[in-house]
């Protein structure tokens, strides 16, 4: 399992996410997302 750090946004907001190697997609929860899970159990 990977990580790594990112800035999105503007202003810009750090994120420290999980790289998923075998897709080429990322998800980051928007703000109004109120019941989202804040963890994952993948390590």
């Amino acid at each position: 399992l990977y990580y790594t750090e990112l800035w999105i946004g503007s202003p810009p907001k750090h994120y420290f996410v999980q790289v998923d190697t075998g897709s080429d997609q990322l998800w980051v929860n928007c703000i109004q997302c109120r019941d989202c899970p804040k963890t994952s159990d993948l390590g």
